[in-house]
């Protein structure tokens, strides 16, 4: 099991983080590597678990995001066991 905790204050922080010319945004990066983590994982038997303090602007910001990182323009492809 993964576990992220305070996902979206990660990506608040990370998109004011200063990045070298021609460099990707480390936002950009880390939201690619979590589409990665969730549309990948499962072969590897990994379970992901994102843990946010209450629910605000910002994950529902990272829910949309990573529903366009993994593929599914409205995010109704993603299983939610709830």
């Amino acid at each position: 099991m993964v576990v992220l905790e305070e996902f979206a204050g990660l990506l608040r922080l990370a998109s004011t983080a200063p990045v070298e010319k021609g460099q990707p945004k480390m936002r950009e990066q880390l939201l690619a590597l979590y589409g990665r983590l969730v549309s990948e994982g499962h072969k590897a038997g990994l379970r992901l678990m994102v843990v946010t303090s209450a629910r605000t602007r910002p994950s529902s910001v990272v829910s949309s995001a990573v529903s366009s990182a993994c593929g599914s323009a409205s995010g109704s492809t993603t299983r939610r066991p709830w």
